[in-house]
């Protein structure tokens, strides 16, 4: 017998420890950003809300929800939210009140820009499997974050395909790849996966990020990242006219990158830089041997973004613009000081 239950024992705990794995490795309960307004309270745990559609993952609609206990919400008092639909009713979390995000919306709470060194809010946002997120989940890896919006119809395409060849340079052991949406009313995980998948972004080393409108603006204001609904020109994308006003939002174009530790280790201003000038200060940011000649076209380039304010328009352009100020400069210099020294000397024969 007791060979038996020896065999037992051992059984029964490989079989505890599988499942506890396949606990461990089941996803998080699904979640979708959303926002709604309160038409009333039936409980101390329940709701009568009208939420907004939310692209390709919830129809417009007025239902029940559960609510966090002890909540308190008044008749037409809106909110964003994160809901939960695997439970009967549907629940909503981390209730945000506040009006309907809008793009390029001011956040007065937002009184300095993160800066090289400081670490990054860790913030509530879900990524585009619809699962909860935090910036403290990329921490032991290098992480090169920029933003983007799914119907964008020119530099965010190319900003997406310019970090998937970056990334099939980089080891995804030491590397992350994260895009954030500055169009979070629109951009709904289902729809950021489809634009990933578009572009070819996928894989582990890749996360495209959403969340509660508002939590996702300020987010957006604290890395200095300015955003505004296009001018009413109109667009081509592909064979389908687009009202800028209406799809297309103009915003700056930074490219952070965030050490292991998750503290900003560089800020470039304008992801437009090449793939070539990126990876060499990914790779020196992560410690590891890099081409400094890229890293300094890359500070080149950055100075003449900075002075120019992000007129000049491509790398070819912006050396040529950095050039002209390095060989210009002293020269304009010695003209104004031989002029200057004529003058005064002139005058002093007078």
């Amino acid at each position: 017998m007791k060979p038996f239950r020896i065999h037992a024992f051992f059984l029964g705990a490989v079989l505890f420890g599988a499942s506890l794995a396949a606990a461990s490795a089941a996803p998080l309960q699904p979640l979708i950003p959303m926002h709604g307004i309160v038409l009333a309270q039936t409980s101390a745990n329940q709701a009568i809300v009208r939420n907004d559609a939310v692209a390709q993952m919830l129809p417009a609609q007025t239902r029940a929800y559960r609510i966090p206990q002890g909540a308190h919400l008044h008749p037409g008092e809106q909110f964003d939210a994160y809901l939960k639909t695997t439970t009967s009713p549907w629940t909503l979390e981390d209730l945000d009140p506040g009006t309907r995000y809008a793009v390029g919306q001011a956040f007065p709470s937002v009184t300095r820009f993160l800066e090289v060194g400081d670490k990054l809010p860790d913030v509530p946002l879900v990524d585009q499997h619809d699962q909860p997120v935090q910036f403290s989940d990329f921490r032991g890896k290098t992480t090169l974050l920029t933003v983007i919006y799914a119907r964008c119809t020119d530099i965010c395409p190319v900003i997406t395909r310019k970090f998937v060849s970056i990334a099939s340079t980089l080891s995804p052991k030491r590397f992350h790849f994260v895009e954030v949406t500055i169009d979070p009313n629109n951009d709904t995980p289902s729809v950021l996966q489809a634009y990933a998948h578009k572009y070819g972004a996928v894989g582990p080393q890749w996360t495209f990020l959403a969340g509660e409108p508002r939590v996702v603006g300020k987010l957006l204001a604290q890395l200095g990242i300015s955003s505004v609904h296009g001018s009413d020109h109109v667009t081509v994308a592909g064979d389908r006219q687009v009202g800028a006003s209406d799809a297309l939002i103009d915003h700056s174009e930074p490219l952070v990158i965030i050490d292991k530790n998750g503290r900003i280790a560089s800020i470039i201003q304008n992801a437009a830089v090449s793939p070539s000038m990126i990876i060499a200060q990914a790779r020196h940011d992560d410690g590891l041997v890099s081409n400094g000649f890229k890293r300094f076209e890359l500070a080149a380039t950055s100075l003449v973004y900075s002075v120019c304010g992000g007129f000049l328009v491509g790398e070819t352009t912006v050396m040529v613009g950095f050039w002209i100020l390095v060989i210009g400069l002293p020269i304009t210099t010695f003209a104004l000081w031989q002029i200057w020294r004529r003058v005064f000397s002139d005058r002093s024969h007078a």
